[in-house]
């Protein structure tokens, strides 16, 4: 099998299909598997919705099934159509996968649809991700290439309550039934981003309080008090400057160095530890990130603090380590 770069740890046994994605999953897979349908499926959806880990994890389900599968996300995608090397790097695939196609079909429209179109015709399948707020950009798209496409729709309570329980169930922390109900209330959306940073708070208040059963009292406390007044009163929470030199002080480390683009695994394993302690301790908004590390993906982010936690899940030198450098901050 030819090496790729999709997530190993992001796949169907830890994307909990509820309501709002459970068609998204049917039409992918009957897509890939029916040699007669068009080539081409687009899958919209909004903002936190987990298009990112459903990507990867279709990904995953192909390498299961022996065939030849990579992902691009954006960036990658606009690197490579302005290089011309595209068509190169697909040769060997039975699957493309390009997540969050929103920003290239911004800049340069008819290269992507070229693309697409020697991809297609080469008897290869492609699914690509999109936010369905891009509404312009897609209709374009769709008289262009003519795709099959579906979206993920909005969860109902019940279903944030489920995906709710079920992260509660991993980080083993303990919630009152109106406790459970309050934070799927505040997160009736269905933004998975805005759900998990809720439930890093209340892991971080548990661990003193391990037998502790949390109740809507203890997270109005958390959530209400620590974030919105918190962030507003507090010049170190609304200055992210203060943790990204922190980090490069602790490691002796060059910020400039830290900011450029570069593929050198020493600056981006700091990074990353920069990117998680502002998506877990800032609670930053994921575009806030990226605009701070010039990153132009949302999904980059996504995947950069899938694989933190897994690593600090499953290697505790490493999770013992992380948690020093914050606690020391």
């Amino acid at each position: 099998m030819k090496k790729t770069n999709i997530n190993p740890f992001l796949s169907f046994s830890n994307f909990i299909l509820v309501d709002g994605n459970s068609k998204v999953h049917k039409e992918a897979i009957s897509f890939l598997e029916n040699k007669d349908k068009n080539n081409i499926l687009l899958i919209g959806g909004f903002n936190g919705c987990g298009k990112s880990h459903f990507l990867n994890a279709l990904g995953n389900f192909c390498i299961e099934k022996k065939k030849n599968t990579q992902l691009f996300d954006s960036s990658e995608l606009i690197n490579l159509i302005r290089k011309d090397e595209l068509k190169k790097q697909c040769e060997e695939d039975e699957i493309v996968l390009f997540d969050d196609i929103d920003y290239v079909s911004k800049t340069n429209i008819k290269d992507f649809v070229e693309n697409c179109k020697w991809i297609s015709e080469k008897g290869k399948k492609i699914v690509a991700t999109f936010n369905e707020a891009d509404k312009q950009n897609i209709e374009s798209l769709k008289s262009l290439l003519n795709p099959s496409i579906v979206f993920f729709e909005k969860p109902t309570i019940n279903s944030v309550m489920r995906i709710c329980y079920n992260f509660c169930e991993e980080r083993k922390i303990r919630l009152s039934e109106d406790a459970l109900l309050f934070i799927c209330n505040r997160n009736s959306t269905g933004n998975i981003h805005k759900l998990m940073n809720d439930i890093y708070l209340i892991d971080m208040y548990k661990e003193p309080n391990r037998f502790h059963i949390i109740t809507t009292t203890d997270i109005k406390s958390i959530l209400i008090s620590q974030i919105d007044n918190n962030k507003k009163e507090s010049k170190f929470y609304n200055n992210p400057e203060t943790l990204i030199n922190s980090v490069c002080n602790y490691f002796y480390f060059d910020k400039k160095v830290l900011l450029k683009k570069t593929k050198r695994r020493d600056v981006i394993n700091i990074r990353n530890i920069c990117i998680y302690g502002l998506s877990r301790f800032y609670h930053l908004e994921h575009k806030n990130i990226a605009k701070i590390f010039k990153i132009k993906s949302l999904s980059t982010i996504n995947v950069i603090l899938s694989k933190m936690e897994w690593r600090m899940k499953v290697d505790t030198y490493y999770n013992s380590s992380i948690n020093h450098i914050f606690a020391k901050l």
